[in-house]
Protein backbone atom coordinates (compact mmCIF):
# COMPACT_ATOMS: atom_id res chain seq x y z
CA UNK A 1 0.00 0.00 0.00
CA UNK A 2 2.89 2.05 0.60
CA UNK A 3 4.71 1.66 -2.61
CA UNK A 4 1.46 2.52 -4.53
CA UNK A 5 1.41 5.79 -2.08
CA UNK A 6 4.75 6.68 -2.95
CA UNK A 7 4.05 6.26 -6.79
CA UNK A 8 1.45 8.08 -6.76
CA UNK A 9 3.03 11.38 -5.09
CA UNK A 10 5.72 10.83 -7.70
CA UNK A 11 3.68 10.91 -10.74
CA UNK A 12 1.48 13.49 -9.39
CA UNK A 13 4.80 15.82 -8.59
CA UNK A 14 6.09 15.05 -12.01
CA UNK A 15 2.89 15.61 -13.81
CA UNK A 16 1.19 18.88 -11.65
CA UNK A 17 3.99 20.24 -10.04
CA UNK A 18 6.69 20.73 -12.95
CA UNK A 19 5.27 23.80 -14.64
CA UNK A 20 5.89 27.15 -13.56
CA UNK A 21 3.61 29.25 -15.74
CA UNK A 22 0.29 28.86 -17.14
CA UNK A 23 -2.03 31.05 -19.07
CA UNK A 24 -4.91 30.41 -21.47
CA UNK A 25 -5.30 32.35 -24.58
CA UNK A 26 -7.92 33.02 -26.60
CA UNK A 27 -6.84 34.44 -30.21
CA UNK A 28 -8.82 35.12 -33.29
CA UNK A 29 -6.95 33.98 -36.98
CA UNK A 30 -3.80 36.18 -37.43
CA UNK A 31 -3.99 37.32 -33.89
CA UNK A 32 -0.08 38.01 -32.78
CA UNK A 33 0.48 36.76 -29.12
CA UNK A 34 3.55 38.20 -27.66
CA UNK A 35 5.71 37.81 -24.40
CA UNK A 36 8.93 38.54 -23.10
CA UNK A 37 10.64 35.34 -21.49
CA UNK A 38 13.29 35.57 -18.63
CA UNK A 39 15.35 32.46 -19.28
CA UNK A 40 18.34 31.54 -16.30
CA UNK A 41 20.22 35.15 -15.00
CA UNK A 42 17.86 37.30 -17.01
CA UNK A 43 18.37 36.75 -20.56
CA UNK A 44 15.46 38.39 -21.77
CA UNK A 45 14.20 36.95 -25.14
CA UNK A 46 10.60 37.62 -27.01
CA UNK A 47 8.67 34.92 -28.08
CA UNK A 48 5.20 35.66 -30.59
CA UNK A 49 3.14 33.30 -32.30
CA UNK A 50 -0.10 33.13 -34.33
CA UNK A 51 -2.66 30.71 -36.06
CA UNK A 52 -3.34 30.96 -39.75
CA UNK A 53 -5.82 28.05 -40.99
CA UNK A 54 -7.57 24.91 -39.71
CA UNK A 55 -8.31 21.89 -41.79
CA UNK A 56 -9.67 18.45 -40.59
CA UNK A 57 -9.29 19.54 -37.17
CA UNK A 58 -5.57 20.22 -37.38
CA UNK A 59 -4.54 24.20 -36.80
CA UNK A 60 -1.44 25.70 -38.33
CA UNK A 61 0.79 27.50 -35.52
CA UNK A 62 3.84 29.84 -36.27
CA UNK A 63 6.04 30.42 -33.74
CA UNK A 64 9.23 33.06 -33.77
CA UNK A 65 11.71 32.31 -30.74
CA UNK A 66 14.46 34.61 -30.10
CA UNK A 67 14.52 35.16 -34.07
CA UNK A 68 14.33 31.60 -34.88
CA UNK A 69 10.93 30.65 -36.71
CA UNK A 70 8.92 27.86 -36.13
CA UNK A 71 5.89 26.31 -37.97
CA UNK A 72 3.54 23.10 -36.78
CA UNK A 73 0.17 21.83 -37.32
CA UNK A 74 -0.96 20.51 -34.05
CA UNK A 75 -4.11 18.65 -33.37
CA UNK A 76 -6.68 18.35 -30.35
CA UNK A 77 -5.37 14.91 -30.16
CA UNK A 78 -3.49 14.33 -26.86
CA UNK A 79 0.08 12.82 -28.40
CA UNK A 80 0.04 15.72 -31.34
CA UNK A 81 -1.01 19.00 -28.98
CA UNK A 82 1.70 20.66 -27.98
CA UNK A 83 4.80 22.36 -29.62
CA UNK A 84 7.64 22.41 -27.19
CA UNK A 85 10.48 24.71 -27.70
CA UNK A 86 13.45 24.58 -25.87
CA UNK A 87 14.96 27.87 -24.00
CA UNK A 88 18.73 27.55 -23.47
CA UNK A 89 20.64 24.79 -25.05
CA UNK A 90 23.83 25.33 -22.37
CA UNK A 91 21.77 23.19 -19.71
CA UNK A 92 22.71 19.58 -20.58
CA UNK A 93 19.95 18.35 -17.11
CA UNK A 94 15.99 19.66 -17.57
CA UNK A 95 16.51 22.59 -19.83
CA UNK A 96 13.84 25.03 -19.80
CA UNK A 97 11.13 24.68 -22.32
CA UNK A 98 7.44 26.50 -23.40
CA UNK A 99 4.70 24.31 -24.14
CA UNK A 100 2.00 25.70 -26.46
CA UNK A 101 -0.99 23.22 -26.10
CA UNK A 102 -3.86 23.89 -28.40
CA UNK A 103 -7.06 23.12 -26.32
CA UNK A 104 -10.13 24.00 -28.93
CA UNK A 105 -11.53 25.72 -31.31
CA UNK A 106 -14.77 27.46 -31.72
CA UNK A 107 -16.48 27.62 -34.64
CA UNK A 108 -19.19 29.98 -33.89
CA UNK A 109 -16.50 32.91 -32.81
CA UNK A 110 -13.72 31.41 -35.17
CA UNK A 111 -11.14 31.20 -32.09
CA UNK A 112 -8.68 28.94 -30.91
CA UNK A 113 -7.84 28.44 -27.37
CA UNK A 114 -3.97 27.50 -26.41
CA UNK A 115 -2.34 26.96 -23.26
CA UNK A 116 1.08 28.60 -22.94
CA UNK A 117 2.93 26.60 -20.31
CA UNK A 118 6.23 27.10 -18.94
CA UNK A 119 9.32 24.65 -17.31
CA UNK A 120 11.74 25.37 -16.00
CA UNK A 121 14.45 28.39 -15.00
CA UNK A 122 11.65 30.93 -17.06
CA UNK A 123 10.21 33.75 -15.79
CA UNK A 124 6.96 35.37 -17.87
CA UNK A 125 7.50 39.21 -18.85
Amino acid sequence: MSRIIVLLLGVFSCVFGAWGYQQELTLKRNELYEVKLLVGRGDERPLSFFWTLIADGGIVVLAKYNGFNQQTILWQEHSLNALKIYLDSSVMYQPPYVCIFFKSYDEKSKQATFLLTTFGDVYVR
